[in-house]
């Protein structure tokens, strides 16, 4: 076996240098051109992401009330909420439905939530992000599932460059389904 020599020098490790100004000058100047040409491209996609949600919460009401008027037997209708929110809630009679909207058990198929109706969902206001507007101030389904008429909702980002807006379209059948169009 081999003896070693209490002289024995391990290896050097090569020493750890740090960054020189131009390095770091040169780092910072590409850290800054990615980031302004990545941040347009999130708000973008933050402003898609939130139009999609909405679409997806307003379709899920349609959804809802189509099944509660097959599972109840008797009309539920859907229409746009009166802003400020009131109490009781009541239907706000406008074709903007930005300010939420109403699933109820409409007993006299008339499209208003009236007394002694059942609130079933009720919908938030969109906020400042997206304007929300439809053919018509309610929807309603019969117990049969089948709509009372058909109509388009249409949600539109307020900065609609570059982006796309839904449009939420209910036919005679009762169904609902989300449609995405390039803004006008």
């Amino acid at each position: 076996m081999p003896a070693f020599s209490r002289h024995h020098n391990p290896p050097r490790l090569c020493a750890l240098r740090g960054f020189t100004l131009v390095e770091l000058m040169v780092t910072l100047i590409v850290a800054a051109i990615l980031v302004t040409v990545a941040v347009p491209g999130f708000r973008s996609l933050i402003r898609s992401n939130q139009v999609t949600t909405q679409a997806n919460d307003l379709l899920t009401a349609f959804q809802i009330a189509r099944n509660e008027a097959l599972k109840r037997r008797t009309t539920v209708s859907v229409c746009s909420r009166k802003s400020p929110a009131t109490s009781p809630e009541t239907c706000a009679g406008s074709n903007d439905w930005s300010t939420g909207w109403l699933v109820f058990a409409d007993t006299n198929a008339d499209g208003s939530f009236d007394s002694g109706e059942e609130l079933i969902r009720v919908g938030d206001p969109v906020g400042g992000s997206a304007t929300v507007s439809g053919s018509a101030n309610f929807f309603s389904w019969l117990s049969s599932g089948i709509s009372n008429g058909s109509g388009t909702i249409t949600i539109t980002p307020t900065d609609c460059q570059g982006s796309q807006r839904r449009v939420i379209r209910i036919n005679t059948v009762g169904r609902a389904r989300v449609d995405e169009e390039n803004c006008p």
